[in-house]
């Protein structure tokens, strides 16, 4: 049995995972978010989205989608997480979603409202859409983060990356709901199957953006690594 310390064994036996890994990132998230979706519209049909448990609907369709996102994120990162490390994750995934749906269902009125007198209403809802992505972003980017920290450097930019990809995909998304549907989020979900495509649609750009990001810190691990030739 050989140590190697992490930049010579990285140099000598592995560069870390190829593009290979960002394409079933990319794929296997997109598809994760269009499943998220369809649970989040049958609880919708059996629960209602109207009434005072309202947020709390909200926050279980939260839920349900970091626990089927987080799953699959965590079968992909099995090979360079252990299995604490792994469950954690999936727990993390599922509180932060919890907390990120019920978040933007409540800042989406005041913020349409705050950039509406700012800019025409083509603008406002574009802007809140970047701006609520960020923040769903950054809240699931700040509960992962601590998660990779043992085994990437600079895991604080998995943060900024989820930030980025919300923004993104907020934009490509998010926004074209508020375009096609000004109540957004109270129109019904449940009914609107146009939706699941976009749902995939943004679980493409998000997970293109903090694949890349993912692919790099991956190439570079924390700590010595230990070798049986």
């Amino acid at each position: 049995m050989y140590i190697f310390e992490r930049d010579e064994y990285r140099e000598k036996h592995n560069t870390g995972p190829s593009w290979g890994f960002w394409h079933l990132w990319v794929w296997v998230i997109s598809l994760a978010f269009a499943i998220a979706k369809i649970v989040q519209a049958s609880l919708e049909l059996f629960v209602g989205q109207e009434g005072p448990l309202r947020l709390g609907v909200v926050a279980a369709e939260g839920a349900l989608t970091g626990m089927v996102v987080g799953i699959a994120q965590a079968l992909l990162l099995a090979r360079y997480l252990n299995k604490s490390a792994a469950f954690r994750w999936v727990k993390v995934t599922t509180i932060a979603w919890a907390a990120r749906l019920p978040v933007v269902f409540l800042v989406t009125t005041p913020l349409l409202q705050f950039y509406g007198e700012l800019w025409f209403s083509n603008f406002a809802w574009i802007a809140t859409a970047i701006t609520m992505g960020a923040i769903g972003g950054d809240i699931i980017g700040l509960a992962q983060a601590p998660v990779l920290r043992p085994y990437v450097e600079h895991a604080g930019r998995w943060r900024w990356s989820n930030l980025v990809g919300g923004a993104a995909s907020g934009f490509f998304t998010i926004g074209a709901s508020y375009y096609n549907y000004p109540d957004y989020p109270s129109y019904n979900l449940a009914q609107d199957q146009s939706l699941l495509p976009m749902s995939a649609l943004e679980g493409i750009v998000f997970a293109a953006i903090t694949g890349i990001t993912l692919l790099d810190m991956l190439r570079h691990l924390r700590g010595s690594q230990t070798i049986t030739p």
